[in-house]
């Protein structure tokens, strides 16, 4: 987290049976690189005094760096990278604004939203009648748009399937890189003084076994 080079801050896995610490060694470094540093100086001095040139390099590095975490736990909803994509961005959304921090970056939930709401080219009613699972649990496009608003992934992931069954592409020009959503994120973060958003995933290896390895190499851009 020193470097500014991409390749030399990727994601680190954390692995070991149960009960042995996993959790809340993840916690202690998360409050170590994000809380403020008055906060965690007592616990440094406490714990970290037997060990003179650790507790000197994180007092050193908080002194030029804090980070936004982002703290999410297991793989509830999550079948694909897709619904991992929407799981994640929810998340980092969801963070921001407990903090108070408002950026400009959209989510692919509010990308559909704005469309929906500024685009008059899709009959949505329509659309919802030759869905099944969509006829079931939405009447109409402000429906559509109170799910997407409440940042339900199981039904923007259902939403997408039932628009590429009806060769309808909502988004046909939009990046849909969760690489390059998290960067533009970042970059909104350093101009608001923090040093970027740091992704705290609990019980992850669940996500591992469910879906594609291509998962990997997206999460270590």
């Amino acid at each position: 987290i020193r470097s500014a080079d991409p390749q030399k801050r990727l994601s680190f896995w954390v692995q070991g049976t149960f009960g042995t610490g996993k959790s809340h060694a993840g916690a202690v470094v998360k409050h170590l690189l994000c809380d403020n540093l008055e906060d965690i100086s007592e616990y440094l001095e406490q714990n970290m005094s037997a060990y003179p040139q650790l507790h000197a390099s994180i007092k050193r590095l908080r002194s030029e760096k804090q980070f936004f975490p982002v703290v999410l736990k297991g793989s509830e909803g999550i079948y694909n990278s897709r619904t991992f994509t929407l799981k994640l961005e929810k998340a980092v959304k969801a963070a921001l604004a407990q903090a108070g921090i408002n950026i400009t970056v959209r989510s692919q939930f509010e990308r559909y939203c704005e469309h929906i709401e500024n685009k008059r080219a899709i009959n949505w009613d329509e659309v919802i009648k030759n869905d099944e699972y969509l006829s079931v649990c939405v009447h109409n496009k402000q429906d559509i748009l109170n799910k997407l608003k409440a940042y339900d992934v199981d039904f923007l992931s259902e939403l997408e399937d039932a628009l590429n069954k009806q060769d309808i592409d909502v988004l046909a020009n939009d990046d849909r890189s969760l690489t390059k959503w998290l960067i533009e994120i970042n970059k909104e973060l350093l101009k608001k003084g923090l040093d970027g958003i740091i992704i705290f995933w609990d019980e992850f290896t669940s996500i591992m076994d469910s879906i594609s390895s291509g998962l990997t190499n997206q999460l270590q851009n």
